[in-house]
């Protein structure tokens, strides 16, 4: 028979407590899941040098994140005449593999796909590139499988900063977009996340440093510094403020 003490003790309430999860997590690619925003840099810059200029980071800087740049007529416009555009495109191209193929996933964003992958938290991609730039990679960085939809710009009628792109990721993950998390890079990407309602993760990279990612909920140096169940309860502690 259970003793005085054992009686009196009061239970336990059976099982481990259940964990607060998001509803879906949202990618970024570039400068986010690997930085392929600085060898597209290079290689622009590698371009403008064959042709006898120096292309700014300032100048460069405001483009990171946005719709890919028409660098070639902003080229063309300095040297004061027309230039082979497809010449150009394709020095760019073999530029900007050579430094491509050193490019890996940046820290942290396996282990955060390990974890999603083992709690079936579903993951998806926004992205202002093309989906034949940003499938490309996922295939070489060997993780396309862990996204369950890629969301680019040609597949969206209005690209980041508005939230489209989000919305329709959060929709084809069959979350609700306020109980999915946005893991970006730059201030376009944030205003974008941040208008679709997500709770935002701004990590920024070499090209996004010098932005202002203060909308987002929380900035971190890398996502080797955030848990899927931390973000489960910023976004339960958020849905309760």
């Amino acid at each position: 028979m259970p003793s005085e003490a054992s009686r009196s003790r009061p239970k336990r309430s059976g099982g481990r407590r259940r964990r607060r999860l998001p509803a879906a997590l949202v990618f970024d690619f570039d400068g986010l899941i690997c930085d392929t925003e600085s060898p597209e840099y290079e290689a622009v810059r590698r371009v403008y040098r064959e042709h006898g200029l120096e292309l700014d980071l300032r100048d460069w800087l405001p483009w990171v994140g946005a719709v890919a740049p028409d660098w070639v007529a902003e080229l063309e416009s300095v040297v004061g005449r027309p230039l082979d555009r497809d010449t150009l495109q394709a020095a760019r191209r073999a530029h900007g593999h050579e430094l491509l193929a050193a490019a890996g996933l940046l820290p942290g964003v396996l282990d955060l796909l390990d974890a999603a992958r083992d709690a079936d938290v579903p993951c998806g991609v926004a992205s202002n590139a093309s989906a034949r730039w940003v499938e490309g990679h996922l295939e070489r960085l060997g993780v396309a499988e862990r996204f369950a939809v890629v969301v680019s710009v040609d597949r969206v009628d209005r690209p980041k900063p508005d939230p489209d792109p989000y919305l329709l990721a959060s929709a084809a993950l069959g979350a609700d977009a306020v109980d999915a998390v946005a893991l970006e890079d730059s201030s376009t990407g944030v205003a974008a996340a941040r208008a679709a309602g997500l709770f935002t993760v701004a990590v920024p990279g070499p090209m996004s440093a010098h932005q202002d990612l203060s909308e987002a909920d929380l900035v971190v140096a890398s996502l080797a510094a955030v848990t899927l169940d931390e973000l489960g309860a910023r976004v339960a502690a958020r849905a309760q403020s």
